[in-house]
């Protein structure tokens, strides 16, 4: 069998701790909470900036710089002047350390195989362009301007837009992952709002109904002892004294009430006991004589 320990037989010191520990508690929790929430938002924040972001920049730099090598191209064919066709074959060299650095920076990025093989798409459309761009710069260089010029439209523009149809794609699949990331940083916001609220409310009402206790137990308890002292005062020495022997506070004022009251029996019980009587003093009676 369980002994069950009733709030009232706690001293008023242990419902303060208790009380105060529990308002603690709740405390460290929202502030744990909080914090927690923090840091989960902060992972969402995070994997957009490093990924996201960085991802969709890149493809949009890899696309442009794609589009500008094949406008080089396109330059060269128009190009007659040999130093303007110099000029053009180094912006060739140019652009494409461009692309290699920046494919360098997007593939690390790569997230998923959903990714990956649109991504590895991309490269084979670009490794297929490689070839048809060197036989049209040859054309272009053997003066053969308008052969490279019908070899871009036929076969270089074609892989140049399926290419470019797939960064495209990669740049719409990534900015899905990121809203995808902010949608979960505000779902997580938003619950960690909710969770702190309803704990607030709980504190609330847990101090609530903590001050009520012990402001109820500390004014009845007092009560308790005050009304058989105010009788005592009285000179009601029947009165029963509560609480007796608790451990509380209350019941240290109650026995020291008690050994008032027996106190007080005590000298009225002296004061109606009969004390020992005394004989009557005989003076003796002397008669003296007048001259």
């Amino acid at each position: 069998m369980r002994s069950v320990v009733s709030v009232q037989n706690l001293s008023i010191r242990s419902r303060l701790i208790a009380a105060f520990s529990l308002l603690t508690l709740f405390v460290v929790g929202l502030g744990l909470l909080g914090l927690f929430g923090t840091q989960r938002m902060r992972a969402q924040s995070l994997e957009i900036e490093t990924n996201w972001l960085p991802s969709i920049r890149a493809l949009g730099e890899i696309d442009t710089i794609t589009a500008r090598i094949s406008a080089v191209v396109l330059r060269h064919t128009q190009a007659h002047d040999p130093k303007l066709t110099a000029s053009i074959e180094a912006d060739l060299v140019r652009f494409d350390k461009k692309l290699a650095d920046r494919r360098a920076i997007y593939e690390p990025m790569i997230a998923s195989p959903e990714e990956r093989a649109l991504y590895d798409g991309y490269m084979r459309d670009a490794a297929t362009f490689l070839p048809i761009r060197q036989a049209i710069l040859d054309l272009s260089r053997s003066g053969q301007k308008a052969q490279a010029f019908e070899l871009y439209e036929s076969k270089g523009l074609p892989v140049r837009r399926a290419a470019s149809n797939t960064l495209e794609k990669l740049t719409a699949l990534n900015n899905d992952g990121a809203a995808q990331a902010q949608a979960r940083s505000t779902a997580i916001f938003e619950q960690t709002q909710t969770l702190g609220l309803t704990a607030m409310l709980l504190a609330l009402a847990l101090s609530a109904l903590s001050a009520f206790l012990i402001i109820r137990g500390v004014t009845r308890g007092i009560g308790a002892v005050v009304q058989p002292m105010q009788a005592l005062a009285g000179g009601d020495l029947a009165v029963t004294i509560p609480h007796q022997g608790a451990r509380t506070e209350i019941g240290t004022i109650a026995d020291a009430v008690q050994v008032f009251k027996d106190g007080l029996i005590r000298m009225r019980a002296l004061t109606r006991a009969p004390g020992p009587r005394s004989a009557p003093s005989r003076t003796p009676f002397r008669c003296s004589r007048t001259a």
